[in-house]
């Protein structure tokens, strides 16, 4: 009888933790509700068809779940949270008008990784009753990087030439293990290069969809620093040659031109010297002068533009200007230093500008200075 009651007393007592663990996973899931629908002065909620599709087959994404990350842009709230892709691909949920960031993976449970991975940027208003989503399919890599002796070499750098046209950050050296991982490698061959010291390695692998590559990087090769010491000695003996023609031929021109030629030189660099003194030249030269320093260059409507940047906003416009008026958002950030979320910011901001456009094809995003923006239209 002490048996049935013990046995008893153990699954009431199971069954109170299984209600206690219900009763905690709800109350999180409440959280993240009340968090996304927390309403600021001014802000209308819409129910938003979200249709996620293979960014390579531009077909519907189905029966799985989808880890989705939503990064508010005007404020950097964010929250994170699972929904189920049904036979259609679709999912649906309740979001603030506004701009947002989207990270979104697709893990498939008979897979070893991450499926499908994307960024995108909304903008999302009572308009929006479905948006696209693309993701494009992706795999991991994990490798290390050995000498000849098969010792692992820890802080070798690493170059990655993959086979695709989406943009990721992928390790630039290996950790104290001499090795190196990528959980998130868009599908495709890379070609993956690591040198230390004198030495250096390659090795190409292919990334499967939803599985891990694994590679071993041999550094046996060696790095030649200059040539060889002939190839030195020869390119100094050229160098000191050549100087001293240069010195030789200067020499004897100054020692045979006559005395008269050199009075004429000057008076003729008099004469430039007094013409551009003139009114008339005065403007010639600010012409000159404008056209080689790079923002007087501009329409009188871009220069008033420019005045009315912030800091971040002109420097991401001058990078443009220098750079054929077309760059990429990887690019820009490079070479500003400007954080991702801050760039997204910035970019929605010139684009209401009418400065900047925006395309986007899959994880690609596309920078371009407007017709308007440069007086042609």
């Amino acid at each position: 009888m002490f048996d049935k009651a013990y046995k008893l007393a153990g699954a009431v007592i199971v069954l109170s933790l299984l209600l206690l663990s219900c009763s905690v996973y709800a109350q999180d899931v409440m959280h993240v509700s009340e968090k996304v629908t927390l309403k600021r002065p001014g802000d209308s909620f819409v129910n938003v068809d979200f249709l996620v599709k293979d960014a390579q087959s531009n077909q519907p994404i189905v029966d799985v779940p989808i880890k989705i990350t939503l990064l508010d842009i005007r404020d950097g709230g964010e929250v994170s949270f699972v929904k189920y892709l049904d036979n259609s691909g679709i999912f649906n949920y309740k979001i603030a008008d506004g701009p947002w960031l989207l990270t979104a993976e697709v893990d498939d449970s008979e897979t070893s990784e991450v499926d499908f991975f994307g960024e995108q940027v909304l903008s999302i208003s009572e308009d929006s009753v479905e948006n696209v989503v693309f993701l494009i399919p992706v795999g991991a890599i994990e490798g290390r990087v050995v000498d000849d002796d098969t010792n692992l070499v820890n802080g070798a750098d690493l170059q990655f030439i993959c086979k695709s046209n989406i943009e990721t950050d992928y390790p630039d050296k290996t950790n104290l293990f001499g090795t190196f991982t990528k959980k998130v490698v868009p599908v495709g061959v890379c070609k993956i290069s690591a040198a230390f010291g004198s030495k250096t390695g390659s090795s190409t692998v292919e990334i499967l969809q939803g599985q891990e590559a694994s590679v071993d990087i041999v550094l046996d090769q060696s790095i030649e620093n200059g040539g060889t010491s002939t190839s030195k000695v020869l390119y100094v003996v050229g160098v000191i040659v050549l100087i001293a023609l240069i010195a030789a031929l200067v020499t004897f021109f100054i020692i045979r031109k006559p005395k008269k030629d050199r009075g004429s030189v000057t008076e003729v660099q008099n004469i430039e010297f007094d013409t551009s003194s003139s009114g008339d030249d005065n403007s010639d030269s600010s012409t000159v002068v404008n056209v080689v320093s790079g923002n007087d260059a501009l329409n009188l409507r871009a220069k008033d533009i420019l005045n009315t940047l912030n800091e971040r906003e002109r420097q991401i416009v001058e990078f443009l200007l220098e750079s054929d008026n077309k760059s990429t958002q990887a690019k820009i950030r490079n070479s500003t230093g400007i954080p991702k979320t801050s760039l997204a910011r910035i970019f929605l901001s010139l684009e209401k500008k009418k400065v900047l456009n925006i395309e986007t094809i899959g994880k690609l995003k596309k920078i371009y200075l407007t017709n308007w923006f440069l007086g042609k239209e």
